[in-house]
């Protein structure tokens, strides 16, 4: 018997949507497809619940590597933000950032 290769067994990773008998699966079955990959014909909403739009891979995926892939965020704006200079005080006063010391 001869190996398949990856892409193959990817189209052929199917299930049928269950979402029909239980309702609740629908999210279940997003996250399933988001992390790894296997598609759920007839699904009302089947889209990435975990990653973004357009992310290319799925990260649970036994050929995967621990150290991930490179890969653009969607935003320029997501990309280039810091979570340490974030204001997130409601006054919109400045918050004070990780090693800050007030003076």
């Amino acid at each position: 018997m001869s190996a398949s290769p990856p892409d193959v067994k990817r189209r052929r990773a199917r299930m049928p949507t269950t979402t029909g008998l239980w309702p609740a699966a629908n999210w279940h079955e997003r996250e399933v497809w988001d992390m790894f990959g296997i598609k759920f014909p007839g699904h009302p909403d089947l889209r990435r619940i975990l990653m973004w739009e357009g992310y290319p891979y799925h990260p649970l995926r036994k050929e995967f590597p621990l150290a991930g892939l490179p890969a653009d965020l969607p935003d320029a704006e997501i990309a280039g933000r810091n979570p340490d200079e974030v204001d997130l005080r409601a006054d919109g006063r400045r918050s004070l950032c990780r090693g800050e010391r007030r003076v």
